[in-house]
C-alpha cells in the first residue's frame, strides 16, 4: 500500500496558475511505502477520459473526458490504439522518465471501472498516479475543479472507485450544467452541446489538456 499526502514537491500533475478557475492540487511522486505483496512503478501514469465509444456519442456533454483526453494525446503525438486486453483505446509513451498511457474505456461510462482496474493494475500503477477525467452536471458549463476523492453521482466515476476498491484518486471535473427543469437528466447529458456552448466547451478542453502537467 502506498502512504502519502499532498505536497509541492516534484508535482505530476499540476496548474500552471493557483488562481486559475482550474483549481489546483500537485500528487507527489516520492516513494513512501509500506510492505505489500504487489509493488507499484512509481514512474507509471494512467489519465482516463470517460465516455461512451460510437459516433452517435460523439460531441456530447456525456463524452468531454473522452474530448480531453484526445486533446492531451494529441499535444503529446501519443496515437490511440484498441486495446481489448484491457477494455479501452490506449495512447502512450514516455515523458522524459515517466511511462504515460492515457485510455478511453470501451465499455461505456456505467462500466470504466473495468478498463481502469485492468491497465492500473497490470502496469502496477499506484493511486495517485491515477487522474480521471469526466463530465459533471453539478458545475457550470466549461468550469473544471481539480481535486483527490470525494463524493459524485458520476456513475462511471463511482464503478472506478467500486473496482479500484478506493474513490481517494485525482480526478477532473468538467462542468456541463445542469439539465433544464424540463429536460431529463440521461437525454440532456446525451445530447450535444449547442453552437453557443461549443466555443466554451472547446476552450476547457484546451485549457484542461494543457493544465495537466505530466
Amino acid at each position: 500500500m502506498i502512504s502519502g499526502r499532498l505536497t509541492r514537491a516534484r508535482p505530476l500533475f499540476s496548474c500552471m496558475k493557483a488562481s486559475h478557475p482550474l483549481q489546483c492540487y500537485r500528487f507527489y511522486t516520492t516513494t513512501t511505502t509500506t510492505t505489500t505483496t504487489t509493488a507499484v512503478d512509481m514512474n507509471k501514469y494512467v489519465v482516463i477520459g470517460l465516455g461512451n465509444v460510437g459516433k452517435q456519442y460523439d460531441g456530447t456533454r456525456h463524452n468531454v473526458g473522452f474530448a480531453c483526453v484526445d486533446f492531451l494525446a494529441d499535444s503529446l503525438k501519443f496515437e490511440f490504439h484498441e486495446t481489448a486486453k484491457h477494455s479501452c483505446m490506449m495512447a502512450e509513451g514516455d515523458v522524459g522518465n515517466k511511462k504515460v498511457m492515457i485510455i478511453k474505456p470501451t465499455t461505456f461510462m456505467n462500466l470504466s471501472g473495468k478498463a481502469a482496474k485492468s491497465v492500473v493494475s497490470f502496469h502496477r500503477v499506484p493511486l495517485k498516479n491515477v487522474l480521471v477525467v469526466y463530465d459533471d452536471v453539478e458545475l457550470p458549463l466549461g468550469r473544471t475543479i481539480m481535486k483527490i476523492g470525494g463524493g459524485t453521482t458520476q456513475k462511471g466515476v463511482l464503478d472506478i472507485a467500486h473496482t479500484l476498491r478506493s474513490p481517494k484518486f485525482p480526478r477532473i471535473r468538467f462542468g456541463i450544467s445542469m439539465p433544464p427543469s424540463h429536460t431529463n437528466k440521461s437525454d440532456f447529458v446525451l445530447g450535444q452541446f449547442t453552437s453557443a456552448e461549443s466555443t466554451t466547451v472547446r476552450d476547457s478542453v484546451n485549457r484542461v489538456s494543457k493544465f495537466i502537467k505530466l
